[in-house]
This record gives C-alpha cells, structure tokens and sequence, in this order.
C-alpha cells in the first residue's frame, strides 16, 4: 500500500510572459532604467566612492542622456545639489566640467507638461 500512496505536488504556473520596451514601442534598442538623483548624489559624496572619478562621469552621463529633454521642477533642488557637488570639485579636477556645462544646458530646456500645468493650476 505504501508503493500505491503518491504524494501531491501542488503545480506551480511557470509564466514565461517577458514584456520589454521594444514590445510597448517605447523605446527601440534601449532599456529603460530609472535614474536616481538620490543615488547620483549619495554616489558624488559618499568618503568610500569620493575617488572613483570614472564612476562619477559614468553616472552624470546616464543622467544627462535620460533628461536630456529637459528636467521636471521638482527635481531641480537635487540637480542644484548634483551641481555644487561638481563645482566644489571642478577646480581639482576638470573632468567635471564637461558634464556640468551640459547639466546646465539642459537647465535651460523646460519640460512643457509640467509648465503648463503649473501655469493652468495657477490660473485657476
């Protein structure tokens, strides 16, 4: 009788559904990957990571490539912060002055749909 028992195996799905961003027709080729202001930072000023200067413009490069359209003004303050940390180091190291002048570049660009959103809640 021990032989005829079986024990049960409750079946476990296996879902084998991958959506990735070529399938949405978001963006061809390209991973989306969020950038964290609060990562760039932490990494900038962190004492252990302070002199991995190639790690440094790695990151301000993803992050000028992904709002390179323009920031939205709630991340102003952590761009500002993203820029004095650069500035304090820029007379040390030129290496940052490269992708300061390009943060600032895009500070120029505003993102519309915040804007006039701003704009139509004020004129309400």
């Amino acid at each position: 009788m021990a032989a005829e028992q079986t024990e049960y195996k409750p079946s476990i799905p296996i879902v084998g559904h991958i959506i990735t961003d070529d399938d949405l027709g978001i963006k061809k080729g390209v991973k989306l990957q969020p950038i964290s202001f609060s990562n760039v930072i932490k990494l900038l000023t962190d004492p252990h990571s302070i002199t991995l200067h190639s790690r440094h413009t790695h990151a301000l490069q993803r992050l000028i490539k992904h709002y390179q359209h323009g920031f939205l003004l709630k991340d102003l303050v952590q761009v500002f912060k993203v820029l004095n940390v650069m500035a304090d180091r820029v007379s040390d190291l030129p290496l940052y002055l490269t992708p300061m002048i390009n943060i600032l570049k895009i500070c120029r660009l505003v993102k519309g749909k915040m804007v006039c959103f701003i704009q139509l809640q004020w004129e309400l």
